[in-house]
């Protein structure tokens, strides 16, 4: 485990100022006993935590308000989803009026007397309407016309100015039919656009855990480097008091060495202030991610040994380009806009311009001031309304919309030319850089393997007196050097790999689907399942 985060940096050299004591013994056994009390783990912290990047993943999954908002939001569109659906099933709807009491005067007009007078009007009406309606649906295609089942009865009783009750029963079942012609298909129209806003909220809500991960990636990445550079400056350090205590020993030969030891010392000072600093930045990012990833305050992060795995990844352009295409939503969410921009055209011609109302019904009717006799000799009944619109003058208004959506089309067609062209740039150059930095990752690991090896010569060197003391020190900081430029390429490297990661929804390295690639599975309701 490498570092835990919590833990003390061991303190710098005490002795700067009094490099030549001679009890140099003594002085290490003190640097090593408060460097051992300074790495005691801190007795407060609840849990050690050990963060790779699957499980920093899996964390930010089980705790990301993100997440869960828009998964909120799919299990919306979802539910409008199952409503539109459900219009095109029969419905059964029961109207009652139980009662309806009119007792008031009101002003009407007399044409036999041929002017306004006040009646009075005291009746109830108690009346029920059950209807069960399908939509007639043609080859799984709504047709737009619905087909209805219905019965209405009802009972009318008024009292007169006399005092004369007036009673009657009205009983009626029949067939009925009503289409609506020459305009747009509302019900088609409100399904297809639910179902766009189902496919637009999946996407959404992958897209958003695609971000989420590629976010965790670089935090990781950052945290990981921090661990790496740690790593580095105690290796450094470690070459540093190998050199120190050569140094010593050849003192102890030579007192001219004195002075090489006064150097390396201050080195080795400088070297432990760095590393300190470094320790710090380590604790803050902890800090922070433990935040991001609601734990307690008092857990600890460890990083496991850190270590630069570079494994070659093939690329191909074309291929890159066409997953961009397709299993990202860039293309998609723009034609999902031109369909929505084709229907409101279809919705702004059908409602501007010529219309037509079909209804049509048929059934049996009875009525009668006895109950008894309500269903005895019913009699046939029936209606056909046709009711027509069509606009004659409107000064542009129809043509001016129409025009305007079409426009929108337009809009939409040249948003796809231009996001195609910018996928295939972007794709092209993320490669290319990553194969750069590919090169440059393997270019930099041999080359610290030839400065290590420089390095151990250049102790050897100073051993035998062919090379002095700064001649060493500049081999040693060439190392950390190098070390360090190698951090920096395989960084670059990592991060080229998860922006692609992010704009082609795959992962290289593993040569799978992004999310899969963390075992991370889309179930049958959209929500996220793992494999952690």
């Amino acid at each position: 485990m490498f570092p835990v985060e919590g833990s003390l940096p061991p303190p710098p050299y005490s002795d700067i100022d009094a490099p030549m004591m001679p009890y140099r013994p003594l002085r290490s056994l003190l640097i090593a006993a408060v460097a051992l009390i300074g790495f005691s783990p801190p007795a407060s912290a609840q849990q050690i935590v050990e963060l790779t990047l699957d499980r920093m993943v899996e964390l930010t999954m089980e705790n990301s308000f993100r997440i869960q908002r828009v998964n909120l939001d799919l299990q919306r569109t979802r539910f409008n989803l199952q409503a539109e659906q459900a219009r095109l099933k029969s419905r059964v709807d029961l109207r009652m009026q139980v009662p309806t009491v009119n007792v008031q005067s009101e002003n009407r007009f007399d044409a036999s007397l041929g002017r306004n007078i006040i009646i009075r009007e005291n009746s109830q009406r108690w009346q029920a309407d059950l209807s069960i309606s399908q939509p007639v649906i043609l080859f799984g295609y709504p047709t737009g016309g619905e087909l209805s089942i219905n019965s209405r009865l009802y009972q009318y009783k008024q009292v007169d100015n006399d005092g004369d009750i007036f009673n009657q029963y009205y009983n009626r079942y029949f067939l009925a039919y009503e289409h609506g012609l020459f305009q747009p298909n509302e019900l088609a129209n409100d399904l297809e656009q639910a179902r766009l806003e189902v496919e637009e909220s999946e996407l959404e809500y992958q897209g958003d855990l695609i971000d989420v991960v590629n976010g965790v990636s670089y935090t990781y990445l950052g945290i990981f480097q921090s661990a790496y550079e740690i790593k580095i400056e105690e290796e450094y350090i470690a070459r540093l008091q190998s050199a120190l205590a050569l140094a010593e020993d050849m003192a102890d030969l030579d007192a001219e060495r004195e002075s090489d030891v006064e150097q390396i010392t201050i080195e080795l000072a400088n070297a432990q202030q760095g590393l300190q600093q470094t320790r710090a930045n380590f604790r803050r990012q902890a800090v922070d991610i433990k935040q991001d990833l609601r734990l307690s305050p008092n857990d600890s992060i460890v990083i496991p040994e850190p270590r630069l795995e570079i494994t070659p990844v093939e690329f191909d352009t074309e291929l890159a380009i066409e997953r961009a295409r397709t299993l990202t939503p860039r293309l998609r969410n723009i034609d999902i806009g031109y369909r929505r921009s084709e229907i409101r055209l279809e919705e702004t011609e059908g409602r501007s311009g010529f219309r037509m109302d079909l209804e049509v019904t048929y059934g049996r009717e009875m009525r009668d001031q006895i109950w008894n006799d309500l269903f005895g000799e019913p009699e046939d009944s029936y209606s056909v309304s046709v009711n027509a619109n069509l606009p004659i003058w409107d000064w542009g208004e129809r043509k001016a919309r129409i025009q305007a959506q079409r426009i929108g089309l337009e809009q939409n067609r040249l948003r796809f030319e231009e996001e195609q062209l910018e996928i295939e740039a972007d794709i092209a150059n993320q490669i290319t850089s990553l194969q750069e930095n590919e090169e440059r990752v393997f270019s930099m690991q041999n080359n610290f393997d030839l400065a290590r090896t420089s390095t151990d010569r250049a102790i050897e060197r100073y051993g035998d007196g062919s090379i002095g003391v700064l001649e060493l020190l500049q081999a040693l900081d060439r190392e950390q050097e190098t070390h360090r430029n190698m951090l920096s390429a395989y960084g670059a490297w990592e991060r080229g790999l998860v922006f692609l990661r992010g704009n082609t929804w795959w992962d290289w390295e593993l040569n799978m689907p992004a999310l899969e690639g963390f075992g991370i599975r889309m179930t049958e309701d959209l929500d996220w399942d793992t494999d952690f």
